[in-house]
């Protein structure tokens, strides 16, 4: 059958391109794990799985500002709720962001107007996307890798509550202890509140999908 079709991944992603794109990040992961690696290439831009996933791969947009005299680098923010992750989805050949709380918080068709922390507006295209782009994992994703791993692939694991990645261009980066990686991030940090609370999510959610990897 494969793992492809396997009855946990076709449930969660019927979509035959996001399978891809689960087994695509898993085989990375895997392959970082075992060599010892950090960081090892993907097939596809942070964009391509950003769409292809949406939420649950979710996007965080680095925006530097053009003008002359200012050049201030930071994260784009919801208007709303000031909350710096997204979603990304497409629409008749048109991006479209909106905030990871919900769409009602805010959503815009790029090209948009928006506004940069240093006061600045701002005109954010699809082109934009594809450098200053980063995704991180959410807790169904890592689950479902996490399944994978143990009903399928004896002799791996794969625990999302101590190592982790995320995607940066067409980079994945893989972290082997999560607690290493947080304690060099602002504590007070999206980033750092976002994985904690993912990790959080995935304990409760998924925690069966921990333990000795069975063949299958």
């Amino acid at each position: 059958m494969g793992l492809r079709n396997a009855k946990a991944l076709v449930a969660a992603y019927p979509g035959a391109l996001q399978r891809d794109v689960v087994l695509e990040l898993l085989s990375q992961v895997l392959t970082l794990q075992q060599a010892g690696g950090q960081t090892g290439p993907l097939n596809r831009t942070a964009l391509e799985l950003a769409l292809a996933m949406r939420g649950d791969l979710a996007a965080q947009l680095t925006c530097t500002c053009a003008e002359p005299d200012c050049g201030e680098e930071g994260h784009l923010a919801c208007p709303s709720c000031r909350e710096t992750f997204f979603t990304l989805s497409e629409r008749e050949g048109t991006v479209q962001l909106a905030c990871l709380k919900g769409a009602q918080h805010w959503r815009a068709s790029l090209p948009a107007g928006v506004a940069l922390d240093c006061g600045h507006e701002a005109t954010l295209t699809a082109g934009d996307l594809r450098d200053g782009l980063e995704l991180l994992p959410g807790a169904r994703l890592l689950g479902v890798m996490a399944g994978l791993v143990r009903d399928h692939l004896g002799g791996y694991q794969f625990d999302p509550r101590k190592e982790g990645f995320y995607v940066r261009g067409s980079t994945l980066h893989y972290y082997a202890d999560v607690g290493t990686f947080l304690a060099v991030l602002p504590k007070d940090g999206s980033k750092n509140v976002f994985i904690g609370t993912v990790v959080q999510q995935v304990e409760k959610n998924y925690g069966q999908m921990f333990g000795v990897g069975i063949t299958p």
